[in-house]
């Protein structure tokens, strides 16, 4: 899996995984783990949410974040597909 995501003003971070699974989150309290830390977003909870590559295709799911998780303007909750293959 690979990621790219953005964290203005800084630069695109490239995220590669060979992984079917990806956390994503902030500086993860004890016996937590997040595998792309989303810091210094105040936004991003710290366990946020997942992303899953199964047969069908990818899907993100919401960790129960406080403030949902967004992607390109879209607000998304539980778990949802967002590409098909």
């Amino acid at each position: 899996m690979i990621i790219i995501y953005t964290l203005p003003p800084n630069p695109a971070k490239r995220f590669e995984t060979e992984s079917e699974t990806v956390i994503l989150g902030r500086k993860p309290r004890k016996n937590q783990h997040v595998d792309i830390d989303l810091r210094p977003d105040g936004y991003v909870s710290h366990v946020h949410a997942r992303f899953c590559l199964e047969k069908d295709g990818c899907w993100i799911e919401d960790l129960n974040s406080e403030n949902g998780t967004w992607i390109d303007g879209k607000k998304y909750r539980g778990k949802n597909k967002i590409r098909t293959w």
